[in-house]
């Protein structure tokens, strides 16, 4: 069977560019033609005006953002409509979980007063980016960073959209490099800029690009530019990137993650807790770091929480239904579950392998070749300090219940490395006030400053008389060349 074609522009400082020589990627029934980037191009993305993002209000951001957000709204959009067409054929999620990262994203970004908060939160107070503050004896000011170079996975198509937002509400230009595993979400994004004001400088502060990971030139090019990079994938990727990032660029990384859960059944007060942690498995077919690999239960029936969990994965299942999966991710659950029953473990999943459980039994240590693909692995421990030698630098996110647990545990469980204690049954959606990895907008921006005259002071402090006369008497001392020694002695 022939191949649809689509064949794409690229977006450089909002505008489509079109190419004599295009690469092909290749999905299931789909091929996407997209222009290869040439020295011409390169420079067009470079002289993206930082100027005029930079002398915009905050406010008149967010009011744009907001005006984007009304047209994903509307079902009828036509590039929402391609996104729900395109989006699943590529990346293989189901169209219930379009709509869902779209819904997340209508959240993020059509509110004003919501997004004038996150800054208000990151930052310490939003007047930052449009104004010099005054604290003690100076003046402060949030500048952005000026080129930020966002590398964007494919895993989850909330990544892009998150990262550009990020970018745009602290006055960056942005270098969006597109992912094959999920091209459609982040570039189309970019696009319905232009449908609100083709020449807002909002829209003209980002490029959307591709580059393979082979392509060392354009890597290269693009890192060397670059203020920022902001960084989304696993270890390879990182690297890459990271030994690549000049001197005095910022290198925010959000590399591979893992995630938790810790259960005090018996102490539990929650009626939806197993339908709670199922949501949190399924959501973005659990490919998010923050998705739960692994649920730690102190309680006196289990079997009746494995149950309930079961009818959880279904329920999600039927609300939103997997993704199409390869025949290698098959392949592995398969392995995975003969290998768990092989062990004396227990494994239930569906004939279709939409989701799978794995009861493992003392002493069978977890898997860690996880096949994600709604598999869930749940151990039953003695106490909570025994849950604690699950924890380590690479897990992200915990999940705890009841809210006494978070409470107990906290310390212990941030010392070891987790950015977030979270509540069961929004995993998706950090709290107002928490932040993703626990990277603020300040490191999207640097802080500057302009001292007062020196006859300004904020306050007094209670300096010996003599304090600044010495200081004077030592540096006559100095110009005259006189032992420094003796001068101290005094």
């Amino acid at each position: 069977m022939e191949k649809e074609v689509l064949n794409l522009p690229l977006i450089i400082g909002g505008k489509e560019v079109e190419g004599e020589h295009h690469i092909r990627l290749e999905y299931d029934d789909l091929v996407i033609s997209f222009p290869v980037l040439d020295d011409e191009k390169r420079k067009a993305v470079l002289a993206m005006d930082q100027d005029s993002i930079h002398n915009l209000k905050l406010t008149e951001i967010v009011s744009f953002l907001q005006r984007v957000s009304w047209l994903w709204y509307d079902e009828n959009y036509p590039l929402r409509k391609k996104m729900m067409e395109y989006g699943p054929r590529i990346s293989g999620q189901s169209a219930e979980m379009y709509k869902h990262n779209i819904a997340v994203l209508l959240q993020l970004i059509s509110f004003k007063t919501f997004m004038e908060d996150i800054v208000d939160w990151e930052l310490g107070d939003r007047r930052l980016l449009d104004e010099w503050i005054s604290r003690e004896n100076g003046e402060i000011h949030a500048e952005p960073l000026g080129r930020l170079l966002h590398i964007i996975s494919g895993n989850v198509p909330l990544v892009g959209f998150y990262s550009l937002v990020r970018g745009l509400i602290t006055k960056n230009v942005n270098i969006i490099k597109l992912s094959q595993k999920d091209f459609l979400s982040t570039y189309l994004f970019v696009r319905s800029f232009a449908d609100v004001d083709p020449d807002h400088p909002v829209t003209k502060a980002i490029s959307a690009l591709y580059w393979g990971k082979d392509d060392i030139e354009n890597i290269d090019f693009f890192s060397n530019a670059a203020n920022g990079m902001i960084v989304w994938g696993g270890f390879d990727t990182i690297r890459a990137y990271k030994s690549r990032c000049p001197v005095g660029c910022e290198f925010i990384e959000y590399g591979p993650k893992k995630s938790l859960q810790i259960i005090d059944y018996d102490n539990n007060d929650v009626d939806q807790l197993e339908l709670n942690i199922a949501r949190d498995v399924s959501v973005f077919d659990q490919e998010a770091c923050l998705s739960p690999q692994l649920v730690l239960v102190k309680g006196t029936d289990i079997k009746r929480f494995m149950i309930r969990l079961m009818k959880g994965m279904i329920s999600y299942t039927k609300l939103w239904p997997g993704a199409k999966h390869t025949d290698d991710h098959y392949i592995h659950m398969n392995y995975l579950i003969e290998s768990h029953e092989y062990l004396g473990n227990i494994a239930w999943a569906d004939d279709d392998r939409n989701w799978l459980v794995v009861k493992l039994d003392d002493p069978t240590p977890v898997n860690l070749d996880h096949p994600l693909g709604r598999t869930i692995f749940v151990k039953e421990i003695q106490d909570f300090d025994e849950a604690l030698e699950y924890i380590d630098g690479h897990v992200q996110t915990v999940g705890i219940a009841p809210e006494s647990l978070k409470l107990k545990l906290r310390d212990e469980l941030t010392k070891r490395g987790v950015s977030r204690i979270a509540n069961i049954g929004n995993v998706d959606m950090p709290r107002e006030g928490l932040v993703h990895e626990g990277i603020t907008l300040n490191r999207l921006v640097r802080l500057v400053g302009m001292e007062k005259e020196s006859s300004y002071h904020a306050k007094s402090y209670d300096y010996p008389d003599d304090y600044f006369d010495q200081f004077i008497y030592w540096l006559k001392w100095v110009k005259k060349g006189e032992d420094h020694g003796k001068i101290l002695r005094k």
